[in-house]
């Protein structure tokens, strides 16, 4: 718009020159008949009277033109500064963003090895989410004919799974009607569902709905799991915790690489011994040979990706490892809470 702008102003002023060259011309057409004729107040005094007005008045619009001329040159001048400022604007944010990207395609052996403190782990949060804009799309883009669909749903599915309940105890007084099994299972639902209903969801409500969803997950079964699996779900939340935020504040630093490919190599430690630890399909926390396989190249991808310099790329791998594998837990409760609340419905039908 600017170099729009100055390009009119340019023609405008060569229209302006072409008018003043014009009258600059009738100007000099009048003096010569002045000088031709020997025009003057005592001989031709009313042609002197009226050139001389003429030659006024010319004047007086070349010399409102100079004017308007150097106005012209003044805001050419001021949108030319203007551009140019943009112009060196862009220049900046092109360098800065060649700065933070070239970095993260350095291989692990020509990595830097700064010091870590608080102020390069605040500055790597910054550095990762500065340019995420997904929040922002998914808080004020989404249509909210989604969002209303999804709490419909949930709302629903409450009372659904509330009014099974009641039957239940109507014809059986030893069951109950827990409102926290039917808040907490309502949650979960919701939660699940979330990514379906719509296109896009930001990775870090990914993170926090399945954090959720596992904290749910474990006080509805708490009196179901065994020790064991107790332990093992304990474990998996507070890695889940320490990996997310690991490759939150993950750089180029050499350090906080290897730690991110240690939590890679734990990760697949961690799903190793729970797959032999557990191997009832229908018991909290089994992994399926499916499962296990694709999250051990998820993390052997991830480990690539790291050493060779792809470090962004290796940040996201790392985090679809640590989402999937509590997935791998959730949705199989998911699973086993909607086949349970549908015998739940048989048994209300019978009744």
């Amino acid at each position: 718009m600017i170099s729009e702008e100055i390009r009119q102003l340019k023609s405008i002023k060569g229209s302006i020159a072409n008018y003043s060259n014009s009258l600059s011309g009738t100007k000099d057409q009048i003096r010569n008949i002045i000088n031709h004729y020997d025009i003057s107040a005592n001989n031709h005094a009313r042609a002197h009277q009226y050139l001389n007005s003429a030659e006024l008045k010319l004047s007086s619009k070349m010399d409102s033109l100079e004017m308007i001329n150097r106005t012209i040159d003044e805001l050419i001048l001021k949108n030319q500064r203007h551009l140019n400022r943009l112009d060196l604007i862009t220049e900046t944010k092109t360098a800065a963003k060649k700065s933070t990207t070239a970095p993260g395609k350095s291989s692990i052996w020509k990595a830097n090895t700064t010091s870590i403190s608080k102020d390069v782990i605040l500055n790597n949060i910054r550095s990762n989410y500065s340019n995420n804009t997904s929040i922002d799309k998914y808080v004020n883009r989404t249509d909210w004919a989604s969002r209303i669909l999804l709490i419909v749903l949930g709302l629903a599915y409450s009372y659904w799974i509330a009014r099974v309940a009641y039957v239940l105890k109507q014809n059986d007084p030893s069951n109950k009607i827990a409102i926290d099994a039917i808040v907490g299972k309502t949650i979960i639902f919701l939660l699940t569902l979330l990514p379906f209903v719509n296109f896009f969801t930001p990775t870090f409500i990914l993170q926090a709905s399945q954090l959720v969803i596992m904290l749910i997950f474990m006080y509805l079964l708490r009196h179901k799991m065994t020790g064991q699996q107790r332990k093992i779900a304990l474990i998996l939340i507070i890695f889940y915790l320490l990996d997310v935020f690991v490759n939150m504040i993950v750089s180029d630093d050499l350090f906080l690489r290897i730690v991110c490919i240690g939590f890679n190599l734990i990760a697949l430690g961690l799903v190793s011994y729970t797959k032999r630890r557990i191997k009832n399909p229908e018991s909290p926390g089994y992994i399926s040979n499916f499962i296990y396989v694709v999250f051990a190249i998820l993390n052997i991808t991830a480990i690539t990706l790291n050493v060779i310099g792809h470090v962004e790329h290796s940040r996201s791998f790392s985090i679809a490892c640590a989402v999937g594998l509590v997935q791998s837990f959730t949705l199989q409760y998911f699973a086993d809470m909607i086949k349970l609340d549908v015998r739940n419905q048989f048994k209300k039908t019978v009744w």
